[in-house]
């Protein structure tokens, strides 16, 4: 890990913004709206309880807005994130009509 990693997971520490039995939540980057009035797809910075370490995840999960309730989600490591932005910056949105054309 990187002296900058290092200051940025220290920085993040400092400000626990939820915490419950299974992680800690130290910013909410986004909340991107869905077709639900309930539910975002929230993108937060996490840290994993079960997980040996500090390492500072990237989630990205259902959220409920209302109740406060998480869903099933996705993270991502630094190095996994680094493989998803390569991955999504060679798609082309039209690559997401593919369902109009079955």
């Amino acid at each position: 890990m990187s002296f900058v990693d290092e200051m940025l997971i220290d920085e993040l520490i400092d400000d626990v913004i939820y915490e419950n039995e299974f992680m800690i939540v130290y910013k909410v980057v986004a909340d991107i709206p869905t077709h639900s009035v309930k539910w975002v797809k929230r993108v937060q910075f996490v840290q994993w309880k079960h997980k040996k370490g500090e390492k500072v995840e990237l989630d990205i999960r259902r959220y409920n807005l209302k109740e406060n309730r998480y869903g099933r989600g996705i993270s991502f490591s630094k190095r996994e994130f680094e493989v998803l932005k390569t991955v999504i910056s060679e798609l082309h949105p039209d690559e997401l009509d593919f369902h109009n054309e079955l």
